[in-house]
């Protein structure tokens, strides 16, 4: 992490609002990058120096890594992610200050969120195992 945040002092531009998916942070990151452009270079020798036959393939694992550390933090901090939107929507139902249109304005975002997260979970299923034995280390690099 040290090697990549220095990069990105490096390099450091503000990406385009919208570029960065926030699904796919590095992957999308490196699409917002012009494959002839220095920082795309630094990357890619960054990724070579670390194992990687290319910068794609070091933002694919770096991306699955992500999501399967963020399902199993979510999954080790106890929170039923189900329980927890449901009691959202109560929340929301509930309250007296927002009128029916604020209401289903926030459903529906809260709906779309839930289903990235729903997703999110099952893509990153297959990547749990190899990211659990290593949960300690994720947790300073995020620090």
């Amino acid at each position: 992490m040290p090697e990549l945040n220095a990069l990105g002092e490096k390099h450091s531009r503000a990406a385009a609002p919208g570029t960065i998916d926030p699904s796919r942070p590095l992957g999308s990151s490196l699409e917002a990058m012009s494959p002839q452009g220095p920082e795309y270079a630094d990357l890619a020798a960054l990724a070579r120096r670390h194992g990687f036959d290319s910068a794609e393939q070091w933002a694919n694992v770096g991306d699955r890594t992500l999501r399967a550390y963020g399902a199993a933090a979510g999954a080790a901090g106890g929170g039923d992610m189900e329980a927890l939107y449901q009691q959202g929507i109560a929340n929301i139902q509930n309250d007296a200050k927002l009128n029916a249109s604020q209401q289903a304005l926030i459903l529906e975002r809260m709906a779309k969120s839930h289903q990235r997260n729903l997703e999110a979970m099952r893509a990153s299923e297959q990547d749990l195992a190899a990211v659990q034995p290593h949960m300690k280390k994720l947790e300073a690099l995020f620090d």
